[in-house]
């Protein structure tokens, strides 16, 4: 996160964690960071959904997302990352005759800390919470138009970075990676209808227990960060999601790949010694 943020060398500045620091006018060390990422992407949705159709969905999807990394008062080696995403795709299957809405919030968040760190390369990791929720729409379904998307799971996720310069132009890549582990999701039973759910109150494993046996949930980040200003940054980066289950007789696959652009913005809060 915060460790990828490149400093212009020829500059005389402190450096807390990477975060330029004016030595001649501040004489302390920041004892709270932050740095929030927003980003605008496009990509493609492929989607199987038994409970709706045996038929694979694809469509071009719209992304927004918004990171959002903390640094932790007193202690330089640990942080706190927000991810928040919402994607949207129509997505058609193979004769383009039936069509499927899909509408997805992601949210993640992660305790990192400090695993390895010299003046190019860090690695972070730590567990956290991975949330996911939202839902496909089939309105050429009579029966059961729609599908309920919800999972909610600990987490583990590892980050790495590594700054590089082209000529004097300094720059970062970064590779983040996220996997839920054990959780709760929404997988209703084969033949469940959903107001036997929401009237009779007959779940009928509605909420069932989510592990890698039976379930996966993963995203992976790569972002190349260019460096324009002392608090402003650039980011270009690619998310594949991958998400899944197969349980109570059915089989779900939700798999996204996006490209997006967004501004990185970082700011230094300071305990001036006066």
């Amino acid at each position: 996160m915060l460790s990828v943020l490149p400093v212009a060398a020829e500059r005389s500045v402190d450096t807390v964690m990477e975060l330029p620091v004016n030595a001649d006018r501040w004489n302390s060390k920041a004892t709270f960071r932050t740095q929030t990422s927003t980003s605008l992407g496009a990509g493609q949705v492929r989607l199987l959904d038994q409970y709706l159709s045996d038929n694979m969905y694809q469509g071009v999807a719209i992304n927004f997302n918004r990171e959002i990394t903390l640094g932790l008062k007193r202690h330089s080696n640990m942080w706190s990352y927000f991810y928040y995403s919402l994607t949207y795709a129509p997505t058609y299957d193979y004769s383009k005759s039936s069509i499927t809405h899909y509408l997805m919030f992601h949210f993640d968040y992660t305790h990192y800390f400090k695993c390895f760190q010299n003046a190019r390369f860090s690695i972070l990791a730590g567990p956290g919470v991975y949330f996911d929720f939202g839902g496909l729409y089939k309105p050429s379904n009579s029966n059961n138009p729609a599908q309920l998307k919800s999972n909610l799971s600990l987490s583990a996720s590892l980050q790495a970075s590594y700054r590089f310069r082209i000529k004097n132009y300094p720059m970062s890549l970064r590779y983040n990676m996220n996997i839920a582990m054990l959780g709760v999701m929404f997988a209703p039973d084969y033949g469940m209808l959903y107001y036997e759910w929401f009237m009779l109150d007959q779940d009928r494993y509605a909420g069932s227990f989510a592990w890698w046996g039976n379930s996966w949930a993963m995203i992976h980040k790569f972002s190349i960060d260019f460096y324009t200003s002392r608090k402003v940054q650039l980011r270009l980066s690619y998310t594949a999601g991958f998400d899944g289950y197969s349980m109570n007789d059915l089989e779900s696959r939700l798999n996204s790949h996006i490209i997006s652009l967004g501004i990185i913005l970082r700011r230094a809060y300071l305990a001036v010694q006066k």
